[in-house]
């Protein structure tokens, strides 16, 4: 098992010069960086870039399904699916068609126990 630690958004808003230097060490040890209630403060998602996180838990009061993006390997599906990941795309499920001869287009597959 490994460390992970969660921070919430109000936090990493709050604190985040200070907060990478005490993000860095864990992780430079293989721990990962979870991001919780995300989306209930003001961030966004091109701001998270900034942080080394590894994981971002979407805050439930959106009320949304978040597919996984791409799945390329069996060991990802895996991963996913003992996340509780319910849905996903990628290689490994389906490669990219073409729409009307110009959009290229991935399919959402739910991810049950045959992949």
């Amino acid at each position: 098992m490994r460390l992970e630690l969660e921070v919430t958004e109000a936090v990493l808003l709050g604190e985040s010069p200070a907060l990478l230097e005490v993000l860095r060490p864990p992780r430079a040890l293989g721990g990962r960086i979870a991001l919780d209630d995300f989306g209930t403060g003001y961030s966004s998602l091109a701001y998270l870039r900034r942080f080394p996180l590894d994981k971002v838990k979407i805050d439930r009061s959106f009320g949304l399904d978040v597919p996984a993006e791409g799945i390329d390997t069996r060991a990802q599906l895996d991963a996913l699916r003992a996340e509780g990941c319910a849905q996903g795309q990628g290689c490994l499920l389906g490669k990219p068609e073409e729409l009307e001869g110009r959009h290229v287009a991935t399919r959402i597959r739910v991810l049950g126990s045959s992949a």
